[in-house]
């Protein structure tokens, strides 16, 4: 059965080889990996491209991820996706709409490069994004330090933004929010299976979709509460969730 790759990026001189950990791993690349069973690699890109039109190699790192299956079909067909066509794919519609997001100037990854492997009905798909420097997930942010009531609203604000221009974060949860101490910013990542809904009249409005999106949020926190193993500690207390909706009803 025959393949056909589709392959879109900004990035002059990069081909599909760049989305093998092995390709990165011979040029001696990896800077580092991320996550458990699927494993996600952080790369630097300047050791092995020499030109770059819309991104900047310099001092930077991309991160490498492929789209996997979860539950309990994920664990016969890792991998593979039925192919309905190619803005549809998981790489290509994030990819996509990661693209649009920046040109809206929401605080988010800016994509390198996506692709889709197609055989027949099924397919594969990987993704290459900038890693945004200096930042760390909140999940894991909180396992080390809290954040006062200012940091909260700016977190809460942030999230206001996307609501406000109708992008739905389908896994909104502590873990897919970064948080640069460096300038005080927090910004989304893995939008996986996300997209647009309707958009609030007013800025004051919230409507169904949006507070279903952030009571997923509220669960994420309580459940990184309860979980925190015996001798550690999760610094996330309700008061800090009253700072975040501070910030998230005063967002413009």
């Amino acid at each position: 059965m025959m393949t056909q790759n589709h392959l879109v990026t900004q990035v002059e001189g990069l081909t599909e080889s760049y989305f093998q950990a092995p390709f990165w791993q011979q040029h001696k690349a990896v800077t580092g990996t991320s996550g458990g069973r699927n494993t996600v690699w952080f790369v630097a890109p300047e050791k092995v491209l020499s030109q770059a039109t819309e991104v900047n190699v310099q001092a930077q790192e991309w991160v490498l991820r492929h789209y996997y299956r979860g539950g309990l079909p994920g664990k016969f067909i890792r991998r593979s996706f039925v192919y309905t066509g190619l803005s549809r794919t998981r790489s290509m519609a994030e990819y996509q709409m990661l693209l649009d997001m920046g040109k809206a100037q929401l605080p988010v990854p800016k994509p390198v490069a996506a692709l889709v492997k197609r055989r027949g009905i099924t397919y594969q798909a990987s993704l290459l994004i900038e890693r945004i420097p200096h930042t760390q997930d909140v999940g894991r942010l909180l396992l080390q330090q809290s954040l006062n009531e200012e940091e909260w609203m700016t977190v809460g604000a942030t999230v206001r933004r996307f609501h406000l221009a109708g992008v739905y974060h389908s896994d909104l949860n502590c873990k897919n929010i970064l948080w640069r101490a460096l300038d005080q910013q927090a910004f989304l990542i893995d939008f996986d299976r996300c997209g647009m809904k309707p958009r609030p009249y007013t800025s004051s409005q919230i409507l169904s979709w949006q507070m279903s999106n952030l009571q997923r949020l509220l669960r994420s926190f309580e459940k990184e509460l309860a979980n925190t193993p015996s001798g550690s500690r999760f610094h996330w207390q309700p008061a800090d969730w009253q700072a975040f909706m501070a910030g998230y009803s005063k967002a413009p």
